[in-house]
């Protein structure tokens, strides 16, 4: 291999990268490099690996996407076949509309064949958003303009697609028979697909305004896609086709069929489908079903990436970004966060930074598609589908999984996850169960909701509990797992990454020691590369810069060996040994399609005596971003300020040439202009306020709270079951009951109360916990009972053996029992897992709705488990009850704390004031 080229690449983007230095005339030394490559007989070896790179196999449905490569093949070899699609619709928007339908015409029925061109390609992130305007076609945001509850990190991607365009402009020009005349003639051809000629025939009848034509052919087209055939070549067409039809209404339904068929060819295993085509498969899917009801993202950057205190945040490397993969969309409302369509690692992320002692505690969608993680510190974790092991990682990438023993209980469509973040380690819960700790990052102090590019779940009523720290500043080198970055071009793991954190002792040169005494120091590696073939390396934080901004670090500084760049989004600035700042648009590398050069133009900057750039010595950079301005300080001297314009994402990086320099850089510290107070739990965005609005509305007059630290009075309790003087014990905290273990044994604790109205009762309970035998269970239940029906409802804490005989399973449970033509008929609605040992029973009566509620521990947030009518009758006399039952043989024991009872109306002896069981107890004794 030639010294110049890079060890990294393939043969193919080798070559593409020599024939980019061809590309750019303006660049002396690359052609001096060309030139001697290309001399003697080096030309014909030259041109055949021109020719190997522009023809060669490619992924399907990539085959049009050429990068720069191709623009230089097809002018070296003059076949129109080779015709970037992207640099097609360039020269097209100069055009007028008739030379624009001839241009459309000629692509999509090639003249001098009789083939049918039907291709589409994802435009680049970049590409700037007026041009081609009237002919993309943009994703379907199904949407009015401006809707600041939609949240996205990129700009909705653009798909171009010729075969869409000739069908417009034809309209335009009331040329449409003309193309359904070529339609006609070359269908009948057997080298065209079924799949191109409905295509076109959906468009042509779309653009005739007949619809239930235009559905025929849409239908008869997921037909054919149902067969998995004749769509690696036509998938981007039919994608564009959804795009261009689902925001008519009247087209929803077959473009909605449409995308399920590419959805279920992407998801397949063996998927015929590429990775780019999969995600925009997935997303589209994705996005018509959330559709109903809802609108969507403006192209508009400022309106798009907020909403609350939450933010879009998605990976994005330069093969995502070249290529034109989707952008996320997520949806925030009061107390629920809903993605709607993915991109890759799709992060929402709290907009302020929070240390100390906390907690958050959330609902999270599971499985089936819809997994999704909560996150602190770095890192997220969460269970797989065969609740055996445990999914973990961070920003960039996965870490290896965990294995659980036992497994998790089972989880349906959701589960209570709990992060205890104390000690800078953060814990996670999940329905109880504690199941990972791990050492937060100082350097990632976020909180973060993660799913995954094949996913669209959700997280409802995420509450911050505590007194967080909110930090001024932070350290974003001082965690040398480098979590919260990530290498837009390269890596940032392994032996052989990009980019490096290392201990300073672990380098010899330079041995200027920082006054600030850093831990870590950044490697940016320079690789044996030609110098001047400009290798782009870009490392990424996280977190978009969302209010004005300080960044200050230390960088090493030798001429012609040792340098590194800040960088905002897509500009690098590159300064120049003379002290001058050269804005540089970063390329998307081998993905480059829109003729950007990695060389940057000259510097520019103030007026300055000297540069204060130091040779062989660590300096001192500031960047100070206020509003859309920014400025440069470099060793404490003003060098640069201009406009941040047209930077999407506004997130910072450390940019070098691996090429020329090494980079190294210490001290990156980022003092932010975020908010310093966190709001009160019922202000949180998304805090759910269905239990306030549950609670709204009723006057609860009369209330009976009894504290079982204060014992068990009998005159307003009665206590049923056998023995259960034995097994009942008084403890600081309240009453301790074991309920040793038989055929459905139990004991029942009941006040002297009657309620009526809307109600709320709760029971609070610590310490449960059950043996049993297989088939059997133990539990604890909050009971209420009504004479209509003679109905009893529970709300249980159980551990069963019943369905999972072999480990068992901790639960909550609800149940309702009622009697029906003389049977009685035994109802359990709903279940999931909770392994808390102490939490609250409560249940709500509003109308006839009764609501079943749970609260872990000693939380705040009560979870709605279950809404089922009940009668709006009084309760019966005593029934309200506290329940410790027993099955099988075993033992179930719980401690009681405390009854509460609001209610529109009560009545019985418990409403009296009487001694607890140890007062009666102490009387009794005084007795003669």
């Amino acid at each position: 291999m030639p010294r110049y080229a890079n060890p990294n690449l393939t043969l193919e983007q080798n070559t593409s990268s020599i024939v980019l230095m061809l590309s750019y005339p303006a660049d002396r030394k690359t052609h001096v490099i060309f030139r001697r490559f290309v001399a003697g007989r080096n030309v014909l070896l030259f041109l055949f690996l021109v020719i190997l790179a522009a023809v060669g196999p490619r992924p399907c449905c990539l085959a049009e996407s050429l990068r720069s490569d191709s623009a230089a093949a097809q002018w070296i070899i003059g076949n129109e076949s080779l015709l970037n699609t992207l640099a097609f619709y360039q020269r097209l928007d100069e055009l007028p509309a008739g030379d624009q339908f001839v241009r459309l015409r000629d692509n999509v029925f090639p003249p001098e064949s009789d083939w049918i061109r039907i291709e589409a390609v994802a435009a680049p992130r970049t590409w700037p958003a007026s041009r081609a305007a009237q002919l993309a076609i943009r994703f379907p945001t199904l949407a009015s303009q401006d809707d600041p509850t939609v949240l996205s990190a990129f700009r909705p991607p653009v798909l171009l697609a010729p075969a869409v365009s000739l069908v417009d402009v034809a309209a335009q020009l009331d040329r449409l028979s003309e193309i359904e005349t070529l339609l006609e003639n070359r269908a009948k051809n057997p080298v065209n697909s079924d799949t191109d000629a409905l295509i076109l025939k959906s468009l042509l009848a779309i653009a005739r305004r007949q619809p239930d034509q235009a559905t025929e052919q849409m239908f008869a087209l997921s037909d054919v896609l149902e067969k998995k055939q004749q769509v690696q070549h036509s998938i981007g067409g039919i994608l564009a086709l959804v795009w261009k039809t689902s925001p008519n209404a009247t087209l929803r339904e077959p473009s909605m069929a449409l995308a399920m068929r590419c959805y279920e060819l992407a998801r397949i295993g063996g998927s015929p489908l590429n990775e780019l085509w999969k995600r925009h498969s997935f997303a589209t899917h994705y996005r018509l079903q959330a559709a109903a009801g809802e609108v969507g993202v403006t192209d508009t950057a400022s309106s798009s990436t907020t909403a609350g205190r939450w933010h879009a945040v998605s990976r994005s490397t330069v093969a995502m970004s070249g290529q034109g993969y989707p952008a996320a969309l997520w949806r925030l409302t009061q107390g629920q966060a809903s993605k709607m369509s993915p991109s890759d690692r799709d992060f929402l992320m709290f907009d302020i930074p929070l240390t100390g002692d906390f907690a958050v505690e959330a609902i999270v969608s599971a499985f089936n598609y819809h997994e999704t993680q909560l996150g602190y510190g770095g890192t997220w974790t969460g269970p797989t589908y065969d609740h055996k092991t445990l999914m973990r990682g961070h920003f960039a990438r996965d870490h290896s999984t965990l294995n659980l023993s036992p497994p998790l209980d089972e989880i349906t469509d959701s589960m209570r996850v709990r992060l205890e973040v104390r000690d800078d380690t953060v814990t996670t819960l999940i329905n109880g169960r504690r199941v990972n700790q791990t050492a937060v990052s100082v350097s990632d102090p976020w909180l973060t909701i993660f799913s995954d590019w094949y996913t669209h779940g959700w997280v409802r009523n995420l509450r911050i509990l505590g007194e967080p720290l909110i930090p001024d500043s932070i350290d974003l080198l001082a965690d040398e797992r480098l979590l919260g970055w990530d290498a837009y071009y390269g890596s940032v793991e392994g032996d052989d990454a990009d980019w490096q954190s290392m201990e300073t002792a672990d380098y010899e040169e330079p041995k200027q020691k920082s006054e600030k005494n850093s831990t870590f120091v950044l490697r940016g590696k320079q690789r044996d590369l030609i110098a001047g073939s400009y290798c782009e390396r870009l490392l990424r934080y996280h977190r978009p810069i969302l209010e004005d901004a300080t960044f200050s670090y230390e960088f090493y500084y030798r001429t012609g060996s040792h340098g590194v760049h800040p960088a905002i989004g897509n500009q690098a600035f590159v300064l120049n040994p003379d002290g001058q700042i050269a804005t540089h648009d970063l390329t998307d590398g081998v993905e480059e399609r829109l003729g950007k050069h990695p060389q940057p133009p000259l510097g520019t900057g103030l007026s300055l005596d000297g540069s204060p750039l130091r040779s062989g010595q660590w300096n001192q950079m500031e960047i100070a971003i206020r509003g859309d301005r920014i400025r440069f300080t470099l060793n404490s001297e003003p060098i640069y300020e201009t406009l941040l314009t047209d930077v999407f994402p506004r997130v910072f990086g450390l940019f070098h040439y691996c090429d020329q320099t090494e980079a190294l850089v210490r001290n990156l510290r980022w003092s932010g202009g975020w908010r310093k107070e966190l709001e009160a739990v019922r202000k949180q965005r998304l805090t759910d306020p269905t239990l306030e609005q549950i609670l709204a509305g009723s006057e609860m007059k009369h209330t009976f709270r009894h504290s079982f630290a204060d014992g068990l009075p009998l005159d307003i309790f009665a206590i049923m079951g056998e023995g259960w003087k034995e097994n009942l014990t008084q403890l600081p905290s309240g009453i301790r009951l074991v309920r040793p273990g038989g055929n459905y044994v139990h004991y029942t604790i009941t006040p002297d109360l009657q309620i009526d109205g809307d109600f709320d009762v709760i029971a609070d309970f610590e310490d449960f916990g059950a043996s049993t035998a297989s088939g059997g269970d133990g539990n604890i239940k909050l009971m209420l009972g009504f004479s209509e029906n003679n109905t009893d409802y529970r709300m249980y804490r159980k551990f069963s053996r019943f369905a999972k005989k072999e480990l068992g399973q901790q639960m909550i449970q609800a149940g309702y029992f009622y009697s029906r033509d003389g049977q009685r008929v035994y109802e359990f609605p709903k279940l999931t897992s909770e392994a808390s040992s102490g939490g609250r029973l409560r249940f709500i009566r509003r109308g006839d709705q009764l609501h079943f509620l749970f609260a872990a521990n000693d939380s705040t947030y009560f979870r709605l488990f279950h809404i089922e009518p009940a009668p709006k009758g009084p309760t019966r006399i005593g029934g309200i009850g506290l329940g410790i039952e027993a099955t099988r043989a075993g033992e179930t024991k719980v401690t009681w704390k405390s009854l509460e009872v609001h209610a529109e109306h009560v009545s019985g002896k418990a409403m009296v004031k009487s001694r607890s069981l140890e007062q009666l107890n102490q009387s009794r004794d005084q007795l003669p």
